[in-house]
């Protein structure tokens, strides 16, 4: 497998989409991925098959190791949703819920772990309930998950299951009870 190493220079407010395998160093300025702020020296990484939106907070560059089908691509900001779900963060409160639905393969998972981190940096305790049935972030198929995030991550799957409930199916139909109650 062969990893390639890019540069990037990118000037304040400018949007990229990285699609994985790829590392992500910031050499210079300061850039926003998944509700984190990363500024020199630090580093994240971009999981295969993954497509994240990074915006340049200040005057930015990056160092990227690119796997075989990893890339760096510039994000026309119109068809990017990152800056609306800045404004859907600002919204955070001390107390609520927030419910993510959406279509198969539509970001639940990575606006769920942009949510997350946005609430930590905040200061604010996250209770994050798995009930996708079938497809899993945290715990097994057939479970109702509940775990506690303490601290900023960059993918869900790596958050481990506080408390779980057996439904028995993998799927919501004839178990809708079950999942919402």
């Amino acid at each position: 497998m062969a990893v390639r190493k890019e540069s990037l220079v990118l000037r304040e407010e400018s949007l990229i989409r990285i699609t994985g395998p790829a590392k992500i160093q910031v050499k210079k300025g300061t850039v926003y991925l998944l509700g984190l702020k990363l500024a020199k020296g630090k580093s994240i990484t971009v999981g295969v098959g993954r497509t994240l939106a990074l915006k340049a907070i200040e005057n930015s560059e990056l160092e990227l190791l690119l796997g075989p089908a990893g890339k760096a691509e510039s994000a026309n900001p119109r068809e990017e949703v990152l800056d609306n779900w800045i404004r859907a963060a600002e919204m955070l409160s001390r107390e609520g819920v927030i419910v993510v639905l959406g279509e198969t393969d539509s970001g639940k998972s990575t606006f769920s772990t942009f949510i997350i981190n946005t609430a930590l940096e905040k200061g604010l305790k996250v209770a994050f309930i798995d009930t996708d049935l079938g497809q899993k972030d945290v715990g097994y198929p057939g479970t109702v998950t509940l775990t506690f995030p303490k601290q900023p991550l960059t993918w869900i799957r790596s958050l481990q299951p506080y408390s779980s409930k057996f439904i028995g199916s993998i799927t919501p139909y004839n178990a809708e009870e079950c999942v919402i109650a």
